[in-house]
């Protein structure tokens, strides 16, 4: 049984890779990994030559490591050409449906803002008319109060309640234009803005969120990569304590 993927109906590109070259890689993990087991025998190095052999077992295997990953890149190749040549033909046609749906994109942009102006400008007018009929009604029940009419007084008092209704579902009423879909088929569109928060205080931001983790994160990477590219002493990065992190084999 190989590791080799059986084809499917109708599927006449042939196998994904060269088994041969999958068969020759498995045989030489399998002699190191043979190779390794003797070592593990041993429960631990003692002598000098038994670190010089596991330093080839060491150096040996990861040079085998970079020939089964450029194995894997070769034979990826054929197939990375082929997806490569699919996503050029069907991007042209991508490209010329982002260019028409453009033109009626941006004639719905035009009217849809229009609208809203539209909208926005009906509700202010009808914002003065009520702010315009309350000072009336209001000046109506200072002129009842003062004659003493208290019928008059009454109904600018109804007035005024009504047209204080008025104000509020004026406040209310939305400003936002809809285009809807004349067959049914489509999501009702809308404009949408989204907010962005452009940062005009460094420091005060920085002292904002200086609890959060993904500031803390972005430190740490910023004295990473200072203490990593050349040696520095602890006093030159503030609030660092320079140590000796996680060992690997040179």
């Amino acid at each position: 049984m190989t590791d080799e993927p059986r084809g499917g109906i109708g599927d006449n590109l042939g196998p994904i890779f060269d088994q041969e070259v999958w068969d020759d890689l498995a045989k030489r993990v399998a002699q190191f990994n043979e190779a390794a087991g003797q070592f593990w025998e041993l429960g631990e190095i003692k002598t000098a030559d038994q670190a010089a052999k596991c330093n080839d077992l060491i150096s040996g295997g990861r040079r085998l490591r970079e020939r089964i990953d450029d194995a894997r890149t070769e034979q990826k190749k054929p197939w990375r050409k082929r997806s490569e040549e699919v996503d050029r033909h069907f991007g042209k046609l991508t490209a010329r449906m982002n260019a028409i749906i453009d033109i009626p994109s941006k004639m719905q942009r035009e009217w849809l803002r229009a609208e809203e102006r539209r909208k926005r400008e009906e509700r202010e007018a009808e914002r003065e008319r009520v702010r315009r009929e309350q000072a009336a009604a209001a000046q109506e029940i200072a002129n009842a109060t003062a004659r003493f009419d208290p019928a008059s007084k009454a109904d600018a008092d109804e007035k005024l309640k009504d047209l204080a209704k008025q104000q509020k579902q004026v406040a209310r009423a939305p400003v936002r234009a809809v285009a809807e879909s004349a067959t049914g088929g489509a999501r009702r569109q809308t404009i949408r803005r989204q907010k962005v928060g452009v940062i005009k205080s460094y420091m005060k931001t920085l002292a904002h969120y200086k609890g959060d983790p993904l500031i803390r994160e972005a430190l740490q990477k910023c004295v990473d990569r200072d203490v990593r590219a050349r040696d520095v002493d602890e006093n030159e990065i503030p609030g660092v304590v320079i140590e000796m992190g996680k060992e690997s084999l040179t």
